[in-house]
């Protein structure tokens, strides 16, 4: 993550995305999806910062399907582009499948940027609770 980027995150998580937009409109380059920057363009607010937040994550759970020829992906990673691309339904259902198979990543999902816009949702500070700590080795 970019120093930009972690900027970006820090303003959205403090309620203030019009600031958040701004900082990200400036990091726009010829290597910006076009996708992203449609969804840049007179976005605001909550609202148009979520836009955004899907639009990138669209292009990343793209890329990261089409990179993988079909073969198996990383749960971790494809459950983090679901819900980065705004398919929640998909993001729960795939922590869902980490946590019933007991994967070492279902404790560190407080870490994960990806999970942003879920962290205060009843639901996913459920499933939190139901992971728990890690167990001590």
């Amino acid at each position: 993550m970019s120093a930009r980027e972690g900027l970006v995150r820090a303003l959205a998580a403090q309620k203030r995305f019009d600031e958040a937009l701004d900082v990200w409109r400036l990091g726009i380059t010829s290597e910006t999806p076009p996708s992203v920057v449609a969804a840049l363009r007179g976005a605001r607010g909550r609202d148009g910062y979520l836009a955004a937040w899907h639009a990138d994550g669209r292009v990343q759970l793209d890329a990261l399907l089409s990179s993988s020829g079909g073969k198996r992906v990383s749960s971790l990673h494809l459950m983090f582009r679901q819900f980065h691309a705004g398919d929640s339904a998909a993001g729960f259902a795939g922590l869902a499948s980490g946590m019933r198979d007991r994967e070492p990543w279902t404790y560190r999902l407080p870490c994960f940027a990806q999970l942003d816009e879920v962290r205060e949702t009843p639901r996913y500070r459920a499933m939190l609770a139901e992971i728990g700590a890690m167990p001590a080795r």
